[in-house]
């Protein structure tokens, strides 16, 4: 099988930055599977970027390399770093960006890029790095390029902490840390945390989402209310999210990131 490339960024697809990467990464290995996860992350927002890679890693086969680009930082002092495990390898900014989906690898090792034969150029540019430096260093992984030849050892890349929970024996407190394209709003709350309340309630107790003054019924499916209403439900990263059936929740209720959600329990 070819190798695969998977991109992600926050390059949007009205420019050109997105084919210039692609067009450098063919240029090193005609053979190369590229393969776009997204590049409408929101501009800068790194948690948004680092969720989503993290939210597809396990889903690619073993030896995929991830070049992911959402670098506010970008030409500062803030590192250009490769992360590889035992299946798959990170190539993107040390600004926290690859930290989530490091998490879910194994026998993970890191190191600088600073083999300056692989970059595009001697020059590189200050301000485009996913050209220069990342898709470079990509594409010539991807012919076998060996690992610890890339730089030197980097024994602490920045790290992106997860939001935390508060737990009580009645309720769960938590936030909203990422909005889909349809508008849900996806929370930091595991399936888990839920499952836990759920099995203390008292008898004829139900569990109450809120978020602001919005109270939903946490259920199953987006089907399971009518047309317009919302609801709560377990997504497909095992995690609460708010939704509106047939509509978007953030725009409808008025919902961003960084929002409270409380998730009670409540009589019937």
């Amino acid at each position: 099988m070819n190798p695969i490339i998977a991109i992600l960024s926050d390059f949007g697809h009205s420019d050109s930055y997105v084919a210039s990467m692609k067009g450098v990464i063919l240029s090193i290995n005609p053979s190369v599977l590229l393969i776009d996860i997204s590049h409408g992350v929101p501009r800068g927002d790194v948690f948004a970027g680092a969720f989503c890679l993290a939210s597809c890693l396990e889903n690619f086969p073993p030896s995929t390399i991830f070049l992911a680009v959402v670098d506010p930082g970008v030409g500062t002092e803030r590192c250009a770093i490769a992360l590889q495990g035992k299946n798959y390898s990170l190539i993107g900014p040390d600004n926290g960006l690859l930290a989530l989906a490091a998490k879910r690898m194994s026998h993970v090792s890191t190191r600088r890029l600073e083999n300056y034969a692989l970059f595009r150029s001697k020059k590189c540019s200050a301000t485009f790095h996913g050209r220069d430096v990342f898709a470079p260093a990509a594409a010539h992984l991807s012919l076998g390029f060996p690992f610890e030849e890339l730089g030197a050892i980097v024994q602490n890349p920045l790290d992106l902490p997860w939001p935390p929970l508060v737990q009580s024996s009645t309720e769960i407190q938590g936030q909203i840390i990422y909005v889909d394209h349809f508008g849900n709003c996806v929370t930091n709350i595991p399936e888990q945390a839920c499952m836990k309340l759920q099995t203390s309630l008292k008898q004829n107790g139900v569990l109450q989402v809120s978020s602001g003054n919005k109270k939903m019924p946490l259920l199953k499916t987006f089907g399971a209310v009518p047309a317009g209403e919302a609801l709560a439900y377990v997504g497909s990263e095992a995690l609460l999210a708010l939704a509106v059936n047939k509509g978007n929740a953030s725009s409808k209720l008025q919902l961003h990131v960084g929002d409270a959600v409380v998730v009670q329990q409540i009589s019937t």
